[in-house]
């Protein structure tokens, strides 16, 4: 009988049972903080790629509009739509310049793990509505693709220009 009466364990199994509590807290907090810390690196990398592809996006577009666009060494630009393997008379030459500046290597090719694949280009006649004057529009299609071999994030950036 004087057993059931004894109650000097049981706060020995509190205080165990608030520490277990409080330790699975602790690990909680610190696995949350940890795979934030991983997510937020990935997605750094990946911020960087894309950037890089905006600016060689934007560096394209400027060259097509001024009708200054050149492939494979300065040659005249062939349409590929298979932008995976991007023939040779279909990648655009991307300046040295313009690679340095967007924090990629170069070489003899161009950017390093950063291309740009001239896709195709269709050419509309459009009548104005007002003027009933023709315009010729062409549609150019290019293809960025921009990676970390590294790590393994990878941009690609798909975008039709309309030039007149």
């Amino acid at each position: 009988m004087k057993i059931l009466h004894n109650e000097k364990g049981m706060a020995l199994i509190t205080v165990l049972l608030f520490g277990l509590v409080a330790f699975g807290v602790v690990a909680g907090a610190y696995f949350m903080t940890l795979t934030g810390t991983r997510m937020s690196g990935v997605e750094k990398r990946y911020i960087s790629e894309l950037d890089a592809g905006k600016g060689v996006s934007d560096y394209v577009m400027g060259r097509l509009v001024q009708a200054n666009l050149r492939c494979n060494g300065g040659n005249t630009c062939v349409g590929d739509t298979t932008p995976d393997t991007c023939a040779a008379a279909s990648t655009i030459d991307i300046s040295s310049t313009v690679c340095a500046a967007l924090g990629k290597q170069t070489n003899a090719n161009g950017c390093v793990d950063l291309t740009a694949c001239y896709m195709s280009i269709t050419t509309i006649n459009e009548i104005d509505p007002i003027t009933s004057n023709t315009n010729i529009i062409d549609l150019v299609s290019i293809n960025v693709n921009s990676s970390n071999p590294i790590r393994g994030e990878q941009a690609n950036i798909d975008f039709v220009l309309r030039v007149e």
